[in-house]
């Protein structure tokens, strides 16, 4: 399971990938008899706070946003919390964090435009211009 069992990870033996599966999906489980089969391909890489998969953190956001923008961040990526902080009496918060993708912060940042500014990361700063919407 990911965090927050929002996700269980498994090796997809007709792809040779391993695959995330959301847990709201799943209609079905089935127990077999069967015994358990390519468990060294079974890897676990795990997501970054937005459920991106990858192998490193290595890509880093920062971001000044609006209450509301914040209250949409932590409802719908819950893992965000211990990377922000509220700048008191400004009604702003801070977000800085390592992430696997840009694109998903993207998609949250071009969401909320004139909510969230970005700070920081001069390469996201250029992923969000090579992607921008026309």
């Amino acid at each position: 399971f990911t965090p927050n069992y929002e996700a269980i990870v498994a090796y997809e033996v007709s792809s040779g990938e391993n695959k995330y599966f959301k847990v709201e999906r799943i209609s079905e489980v089935q127990i077999t008899k069967a015994t358990f089969k390519f468990e060294e391909q079974h890897k676990y890489n795990k997501p970054d706070i937005f459920g991106f998969q990858g192998t490193s953190l290595d890509k880093t956001i920062e971001l000044d946003m609006s209450m509301r923008a914040y209250l949409i961040l932590k409802d719908e990526f819950p893992l965000c919390k211990p990377f922000v902080t509220e700048m008191y009496g400004t009604g702003r918060f801070h977000f800085k964090v390592k992430v696997q993708s840009f694109a998903p912060p993207a998609r949250f940042v071009k969401g909320l435009r004139g909510e969230v500014n970005v700070l920081g990361s001069k390469p996201f700063l250029k992923f969000l211009e090579k992607n921008k919407e026309e």
